[in-house]
């Protein structure tokens, strides 16, 4: 699994080990993977980070903080900072998914679950071993213990004002393989432009 689950096609490898050697009866651990987005509030960080590039020792860089913005920072994403809910876009189960079912296009909408700023987008992923007894799942999610695929966000272009229970998105959004992290942040970029 790469960061955000997708990144860096690694699940196509397994897809191709799982054809080629898997036994009938044989196990894939994990089998089962969720793919979830959530609303982050962090303007400290974006702060600290993505407009320091506007004034660097007296010099305008901010054209460094355009491409440090497009690029997805992995990170842990502090969960008091999540404006809200969890939204689950992919689900996969290791047996049967295809390569073709990594690239898609999905709805989604995000609901907010309390008055403030949204500042990023946040990818996260969970696994499950349901072929063991008793079952496990695993998470990525920033209300968890932080591990080692951490979270991947993407700061927009501005903070949006969102209030509770209003919808922050709901088109479609395209989830292509390739750079799969960076094309998604440009993707959730202009949805929240446009909601």
């Amino acid at each position: 699994m790469g960061f955000g689950l997708l990144h860096q096609a690694m699940l196509d490898t397994v897809i191709v080990a799982r054809d080629k050697y898997l036994r009938p009866g044989g196990l894939i651990l994990p089998d089962k993977a969720t793919l979830w987005l959530c609303g982050l509030e962090d303007i400290q960080y974006r702060e600290e980070k993505l407009d320091y590039w506007n004034d660097v020792y007296g010099f305008d860089m901010s054209c460094v903080r355009e491409k440090a913005r497009g690029e997805p920072l992995i990170d842990v994403a502090p969960y008091e900072a999540i404006c809200t809910k969890d939204c689950q876009v992919l689900s996969l189960d290791m047996y049967t998914c295809t390569k073709e079912q990594l690239e898609f296009e999905v709805p989604f909408r995000l609901i907010v679950s309390r008055n403030d700023y949204l500042t990023a987008w946040v990818i996260f992923f969970d696994v499950g071993f349901t072929g063991i007894s008793p079952p496990r799942w695993f998470s990525t999610s920033p209300r968890t213990h932080p591990t080692h695929w951490c979270q991947a966000i993407f700061y927009l272009g501005e903070q949006l004002v969102v209030c509770k229970n209003e919808v922050s998105a709901s088109i479609p959004l395209s989830f292509p393989r390739s750079e799969f992290l960076v094309v998604i942040g440009r993707v959730l970029t202009v949805c929240s432009l446009r909601s």
